[in-house]
């Protein structure tokens, strides 16, 4: 089996000094031949080889749109929705269809994964990708000894699925008999707010509490207006019809992921 993961992620939200920029303007054109001829450079090699194996491209929530669905409080499908505005959605949506498209002229087995967004093991700053989703700093600053955690609003929400998760999500859809679908979300499929991750953080970093700031001060930056769309929460019955996949309740997920913080810093 192939999985097809490499990126160039350049996203600048997280915290005031951060959303100043504008990564996306540092190299444009480097992201488009990363994010979209690097695809179509695994996949001429994968139809190289003479059994093709199944091959499913990681993609991204990025590709669906700032609101929906149509019908509020429901979660977002993977049918319709889809307008990405920036060049890694666009990129990201340019490789799905490229990846459908070669499945087809090529006869290899083929989907994409959506991801909404994702903390956990491994999980760091690289050179390639310098973006930390709340429960990632909320977490190293739990276990790190940090009291406080400076918040602009509690209110923020995200679909925050963990890595360990995913992996086991790609890895069902890698062991299905067939897939039925081009693209699956692999999310944790309801909305989490920031109240809630720094609440379940303290209970085992006793003391850790957050603070409403200025927006110049906040340790963690978010607009609470985004509530929907790529922003919200994200439909799994597809994935979890069609495998038995389930992620873990995003508290379990999240202390799980303190303890391999805490366990990191002993080594």
């Amino acid at each position: 089996h192939v999985v097809h993961g490499a990126t160039v992620t350049p996203i600048s939200r997280g915290s005031a000094s951060e959303a100043r920029s504008e990564p996306e303007a540092e190299g444009p054109g480097r992201i488009i031949d990363v994010n979209v001829m690097g695809t179509v450079a695994v996949l001429d090699w994968v139809r190289s080889l003479s059994r093709p194996p199944r091959f499913i491209y990681v993609s991204s929530g990025a590709v669906y749109k700032h609101h929906g669905p149509d019908r509020p409080g429901e979660p977002l499908p993977e049918d319709g929705y889809v307008m990405p505005r920036r060049l890694y959605g666009i990129s990201k949506l340019a490789s799905e269809l490229i990846t459908e498209r070669y499945g087809d002229l090529f006869g290899i087995t083929t989907t994409s994964v959506r991801l909404s967004s994702v903390y956990g093991t491994m999980d760091r700053v690289t050179a390639s990708r310098n973006h930390r989703h709340v429960p990632n700093r909320i977490a190293h600053m739990a276990v790190d000894g940090v009291k406080c955690v400076r918040v602009n609003t509690l209110a923020a929400v995200g679909d925050y699925v963990h890595a360990e998760d995913v992996a086991r999500g790609i890895v069902a859809l890698l062991r299905a008999p067939s897939l039925r679908y081009s693209a699956y979300n692999i999310a944790q499929g309801c909305a989490t707010t920031t109240a809630e991750l720094v609440e379940w953080a303290a209970q085992r970093a006793p003391g850790f509490h957050a603070a409403i700031t200025a927006d110049a001060e906040a340790d963690i930056l978010q607009d609470a207006n985004l509530r929907d769309g790529m922003w919200g929460a994200y439909d799994i019955s597809r994935i979890s019809a069609e495998t038995g996949w389930q992620p873990r309740p995003v508290r379990e997920a999240l202390h799980a992921y303190m303890e391999w913080i805490a366990a990191q810093r002993l080594t």
